[in-house]
């Protein structure tokens, strides 16, 4: 500030001191106002400017030479603080030589109030004080000592003097004031905008924490927003293992399904063949009551039941037959139950992988494991079952036999014929007797063979809406995947943003 304000004093202090020079110019040596007067009151007196010679002289250098100097500290350091002190002396003495150069004529005594702004240029109150006391001394040495060089003329009133130095004081001291008053205000207008400054500042730490928070954020959030996408991606994919296990557990429970309807039907063949066993035994007894008072027709009697005890073991022989068939596809049905237990477990294992997302299939997963379990205990019933009529088949089986060989032995041995004929009546009771728990136990079979597959045709369902709910599962995979790669772009368009943010500041 200082710089610029000392290049701008520099023309302004040479123009002054040319005017100086132009002054002297005209009345020392063209001597312009001889014949006319400067002012109403005084006339040039050429006798001045050769009696005063001297000092007018000293009076027009002293400018020229205080210019010199401050123009060689200007050279040397623009910003000097000798500069302002030195160019207030070239004005100030400027105006002294323009005055005694004149003559004294009251016309240059203005050019005291011409320097007197000119200095306030640099706001200083002891520039214009410098420059107020040096007028005044000018003043009082020309009204004591020369009159002539600052007043033009040998005799001056004091009155005038006094005039002269209260408007010379009076505008100093107003153009003080006004530097003053005007520093106030720039020292307060400067404390205000330090103050803004400062909290420009601080506004701009809080902007550019911010930037710095927010890039930290999305960088946080991106990263979790990859993780989020992986994650997404490993469920999408234990979706589809899941889906795939489940199409391939309603093929096998529709298999098992359809196998269960053959066994139902096996049963209740089976049950048919039992009733027509237990009516023979029936018309066995009743053959037998009807012919114990006629024991002269035992032969023919004992044919008969040798041939329906033959028969009867033929039915027995496929009896045990069909119940090694049922046996058979009881432990295919148990192997199923098993896989299916095992395709429950894997599953459940599965959504607890899918934590939140596979909730809905945990829960699912564990009725298909109870109801496997359930068709895995129901057939080891069933097994047992088929075990005790096996067991009494055989049983039932070597009875017949027995009966066949008794009957034999009847024909040959006729008298045996009594307590062969008793034998054989208990062997029959006691046939009815397993046959009737043989159609209990076959129509238990059936009954349980028909919840089963009831409880199968309820778990194709169950498994057909899993497989629907899982493929629904995929699809929200696939979209929450999209959307949260679209997020992650507009993240990484964030922290971009908030990057270029920092870089501003």
């Amino acid at each position: 500030m200082l710089s610029q304000k000392n290049r701008l004093m520099f023309p302004l202090s040479l123009i002054v001191i040319l005017l100086s020079i132009t002054i002297h110019l005209l009345h020392r040596v063209f001597n312009i106002f001889q014949h006319h007067g400067v002012s109403d009151h005084m006339n040039y007196d050429l006798t001045i400017a050769d009696r005063y010679a001297m000092p007018m002289n000293l009076l027009l250098i002293i400018p020229i030479v205080v210019f010199v100097v401050a123009y060689l500290l200007y050279r040397k350091q623009s910003s000097h603080p000798y500069i302002p002190m030195l160019h207030t002396l070239v004005l100030c003495f400027s105006s002294i030589s323009m005055v005694a150069g004149g003559g004294g004529a009251v016309e240059y005594h203005f050019s005291i109030f011409m320097v007197l702004a000119i200095v306030s240029y640099y706001e200083e109150v002891k520039l214009m004080l410098t420059m107020t006391l040096l007028f005044a001394t000018q003043h009082l040495l020309g009204f004591f000592f020369i009159p002539e060089l600052v007043f033009g003329t040998s005799s001056y009133s004091f009155m005038m003097l006094v005039i002269h130095a209260f408007f010379l004081i009076a505008t100093s001291a107003a153009t003080s004031i006004q530097i003053l008053s005007k520093k106030k205000m720039t020292s307060e207008l400067a404390q205000e905008n330090a103050r803004q400054q400062a909290e420009l500042v601080k506004l701009l730490d809080i902007v550019k924490h911010m930037a710095h928070e927010l890039d930290t954020t999305s960088t946080t959030v991106t990263n979790k927003s990859e993780y989020h996408i992986q994650s997404n991606a490993d469920i999408l994919t234990s979706c589809d293992e899941v889906s795939t296990g489940l199409q391939a557990q309603s093929d096998s429970v529709s298999t098992v399904h359809d196998n269960l309807m053959q066994i139902n039907h096996m049963i209740q063949h089976t049950a048919s063949l039992s009733h027509t066993m237990t009516e023979h035994a029936g018309a066995t007894d009743q053959l037998i009551g009807s012919n114990m008072q006629h024991i002269q027709s035992l032969y023919d009697q004992v044919v008969s039941s040798s041939k329906t005890i033959q028969e009867a073991a033929m039915a027995m022989t496929t009896l045990n037959n069909s119940t090694q068939q049922v046996q058979s596809i009881i432990s295919t049905i148990q192997d199923i139950a098993n896989r299916t237990n095992l395709l429950a477990l894997n599953a459940s294992i599965e959504a607890a992988h899918a934590k939140e997302y596979g909730k809905g299939f945990s829960v699912v997963a564990s009725e298909i494991r109870q109801l496997a379990e359930q068709s895995g205990e129901a057939t080891s019933q069933i097994q047992k079952i088929l075990m005790n009529i096996r067991t009494q088949s055989i049983q039932s089986t070597s009875q017949m036999e027995a009966g066949h060989l008794a009957s034999t032995q009847s024909v040959q041995q006729a008298e045996q014929s009594i307590s062969s004929y008793e034998q054989m009546t208990q062997s029959v009771h006691h046939l009815i007797s397993h046959l009737h728990e043989l159609n209990q136990s076959l129509t238990h079979i059936e009954l349980r063979s028909g919840d089963i597959s009831a409880e199968m045709t309820s778990i194709d369902a169950v498994t057909s809406k899993s497989v629907q709910s899982m493929e629904h599962l995929q699809q929200l995979s696939h979209s929450q995947l999209a959307v949260t790669h679209e997020v992650k772009k507009e993240l990484i368009r964030l922290k971009e943003q908030s990057r270029s943010l920092q870089a501003q500041f």
